[in-house]
Parts: structure tokens; C-alpha cells; sequence
């Protein structure tokens, strides 16, 4: 099997997945720093921007993680089932709204942005799941470590991201609404690619590099053990026509079509490297 190198499909699904969790921490964490200019006047030169005076703060800020454990037990399951990128999805979209929606009932009180921020973390309850169940499919093993690591990794850098970025634009004449917006706004720009490009797994996408697709399912083991020594000496061959030869007696076998007299020849010339 050729060695797929440079960006494929399986790093656009990768750097699709590192975005989500970045966003998610973002719209997870702005509330840490959203809630003291919600509650302070005197964080926004505009005098326009609303704040409140509420005595539950804590309360808000638990709220979504109220209902981020709800999921969890369940959501690995529905991921295998039916598939995880309908649930990132989902979870996109109704985390995105959510946060779009918390300046917009805030005057209504307290209530209504915990019920929004207990939606939010129902809805993101579902990603760590779902994103497990892609890398398994999408990763081989010999790049998961990598690959799995720069797709967490998105957690950590979205905390440092939004953090300073919600205080920044709260402390602007545009106010503390705005720093849900923008996450929200960019949540739902992220699912319209996700719906583009995201696929469950490389069977899915057919425009995929099929080199690239062979070399994903033979590292997971779609294809029998038995038939991978055969493939992988094409990686350590230098020669075209010996290359040419074991990748089309592999192919045959693999669509049990019969080998023609001249195919069956050189098949047998390299069938003792099996």
C-alpha cells in the first residue's frame, strides 16, 4: 500500500472536529467572564447595554453543566448506530442558537439563561462521544496519537481564546451580548461546512482519494489482516511494475474476480511473500 502523505480527507475531517471543539469551549466558557459584565455597569462604555442584578450567578454558571452529563452514557451508542455527524450536527446548531439567544431573553430574567445554558451543555453532552466514535474510523492508528491530540487540543486553546476575547469585547462600546453573537454566528458558519464536508466515515465520501481510502480501511482492518502484508510490500517496494503487480492481484482478490493467465503468473512470481 502507498504511504498517503501531505493533507487528505482524513485531515480535512480533523481540522473540521479541532474547530468544533474550540467553539464549543468558547461558547462553554464565555459565560465565566459574560456574567461579570452582565452584572456590571460600569464594564461597558455604552451606556445602552443592559445589565442585570441577580443573585444566582452560581447558578447560571452550573446550569450547563447540568445538562452536559446527561448524554454522555447514551451518546457514544446512538453515535455507532446512526451515525455521528448528525448529532455534531445538531449539537451545533442548537448550541450556536443558544448562545445567540441569551441577550435576547436576558431581560426576561435569571431563569431564561439557565434554561438556555441547560440546553446548551444537553446539546454538547453529545460531541466528546461523537468525536470519539469519527477518530476511530477516520484516524490510523499509527497517526492517532497526533491527529487525536491536535483534535482535543481544541478545548484547551478555545478556553484561552474566548476568555480574554468575551472580556475584551464586553469592555467595548459593542458590550457583552455581542461576545455571545459572534460565538454563535461562527457556531452555525462551522455547521454549514460540517454538512458540506463532514462525512461518518471514509466509506461516506466518495470524492475521497481512493489511495488515501484503501490505505485508512487496510491500517483499521476493513480489509482482512491477511490481505495487508500483501499491500504494505508496495510501501517498501522501489519498483513500479513490482508495485503495479501486487496492488492488482490485491485488488482481484479483494473483488473475487478470477486472475487472467498472465495476471495469475506474476501473482504467483510474489507468492512467497506472503
Amino acid at each position: 500500500m502507498e504511504a498517503t502523505y501531505g493533507c487528505g480527507a482524513r485531515h480535512t475531517q480533523v481540522i473540521l472536529l479541532f474547530l468544533s471543539v474550540l467553539l464549543a469551549y468558547g461558547m462553554r466558557v464565555n459565560m465565566s467572564v459574560g456574567i461579570v459584565a452582565m452584572t456590571d455597569k460600569n464594564t461597558s462604555p455604552n451606556p445602552d447595554v443592559l445589565t442585570f442584578e441577580w443573585d444566582d450567578q452560581s447558578i447560571i454558571l452550573t446550569s450547563f453543566f447540568i445538562g452536559y452529563v446527561i448524554p454522555q452514557v447514551i451518546a457514544g451508542h446512538l453515535a455507532k448506530n446512526f451515525g455521528a455527524k448528525i448529532f455534531i450536527t445538531v449539537t451545533s446548531i442548537v448550541g450556536s442558537l443558544m448562545a445567540v439567544l441569551i441577550p435576547v431573553v436576558a431581560p426576561l430574567g435569571s431563569w431564561a439563561v439557565i434554561v438556555c445554558r441547560v440546553i446548551q451543555g444537553l446539546a454538547q453532552g453529545f460531541l466528546y462521544p461523537c468525536i470519539h466514535n469519527l477518530l476511530s474510523k477516520w484516524v490510523p492508528p499509527l497517526e492517532r496519537a497526533r491527529l487525536g491530540t491536535f483534535v482535543y487540543a481544541g478545548g484547551p486553546l478555545g478556553t484561552v481564546v474566548s476568555m480574554p476575547f468575551t472580556g475584551w469585547i464586553s469592555g467595548t462600546h459593542l458590550g457583552w451580548p455581542y461576545a455571545f453573537y459572534i460565538y454563535g454566528g461562527a457556531g452555525l458558519l462551522w455547521t454549514v461546512l460540517w454538512m458540506v464536508l463532514g462525512k461518518n466515515s471514509p466509506a461516506d465520501y466518495k470524492a475521497m482519494n481512493p489511495t488515501e481510502k484503501e490505505y485508512i480501511e487496510l491500517s483499521l482492518g476493513a480489509i482482512p489482516a491477511e490481505r495487508v502484508r500483501v499491500s504494505l510490500l508496495c510501501s517498501f517496494s522501489k519498483s513500479v511494475d513490482l508495485q503495479r503487480t501486487i496492488k492488482t492481484c490485491l485488488l482481484r482478490e479483494v473483488q473475487n474476480t478470477p486472475l487472467d493467465r498472465s495476471w495469475r503468473g506474476e501473482c504467483g512470481t510474489y507468492a512467497h511473500w506472503q
